[in-house]
């Protein structure tokens, strides 16, 4: 699909019994990924997120949840991605945001309201 100079591809994401849908947006030699809801990193996911330059991803809490991925798994996929940056989202109030910025390698972040991100 396109939007002006941008093109949009969508993959299913697995959310604990049902799919949600990711998304990867390029526009010329910049690309962006929004992945939310979702716990577990499918083949088709991989193909379509692997060497995105930003990377916005579900990051709900630190330890396992049955539909939502957590930060020791999003941070494995994105360094196997080779992501260029990975921006934390949908965090639940365990994931403090100031000590997500001190303890994250500096590729990662959390991202916050208001947040504008150009290719």
């Amino acid at each position: 699909m396109a939007l002006g100079e941008a093109h949009v591809r969508f993959v299913d994401q697995p959310h604990g019994g049902i799919t949600a849908l990711g998304l990867r947006i390029e526009e010329n030699d910049k690309s962006l990924a929004y992945a939310i809801d979702f716990h577990e990193l499918t083949s088709d996911m991989a193909a379509m997120y692997q060497g995105v330059d930003h990377w916005i991803c579900d990051c709900l809490r630190q330890r396992p949840h049955p539909t939502h991925a957590h930060l020791d798994a999003v941070l494995g996929w994105a360094r196997e991605l080779n992501v260029g940056q990975l921006w934390l989202t949908h965090l639940d109030n365990s994931m403090d945001y100031a000590t997500l910025c001190k303890e994250l390698p500096d590729w990662a972040a959390p991202a916050h309201d208001g947040q504008e991100i150009v290719l």
